[in-house]
């Protein structure tokens, strides 16, 4: 969730009643509490107002690396690769996914089940793009490590065209 002031993670275990589905772009009103869980600073809902449908989406910010300042927010990280494609998801499963950046750092993607990208998206193979929204999952106190980048959708893998030389 973003709003003027900054971003939150939400989390929701079982829909909302009335029902209601949660779309990007959807402008709500959200009551609940600020709770943790991991390191990861979130919002949990107990009711919620629609106001409108189709707002303005935040702009992702590029980023080389996840920290703190990443956690919640909408970020892309630019060429990166597998460290191993067998930690690729199968269908309905979640997955932590090792990728290397150009710098040779290991990150962490996460790839959950409730996302659309286990059965809509084969391992990438080479370098890639991958968008989503920064996470944490760090189970002791101080909670200053396990930063990882979520992808929720197809479009959050972008693989590299292959190029052709003359």
């Amino acid at each position: 969730m973003f709003d003027a002031t900054g971003h939150i993670t939400m989390y929701k275990s079982r829909g909302f009643t009335p029902s209601y589905t949660v779309n990007e772009s959807d402008s709500v009103t959200l009551w609940g509490k600020v709770t943790q869980y991991n390191g990861l600073t979130q919002f949990t809902p107990d009711s919620i107002k629609l106001h409108k449908t189709g707002s303005a989406l935040k702009m992702m910010r590029k980023v080389s690396k996840m920290d703190e300042s990443t956690e919640s927010d909408y970020i892309r990280i630019d060429s990166v690769r597998l460290k191993d494609a067998s930690q690729w998801p199968t269908s309905g499963n979640n997955a932590s996914v090792d990728i290397i950046t150009q710098a040779g750092d290991t990150l962490t993607m996460r790839i959950d089940k409730d996302s659309h990208l286990p059965d809509s998206v084969a391992a990438p193979a080479g370098m890639f793009d991958v968008i989503g929204y920064g996470g944490q999952f760090d189970g002791s106190s101080p909670y200053t490590s396990g930063y990882n980048i979520l992808p929720q959708i197809k479009n959050h893998i972008l693989p590299y065209a292959a190029a052709t030389c003359n």
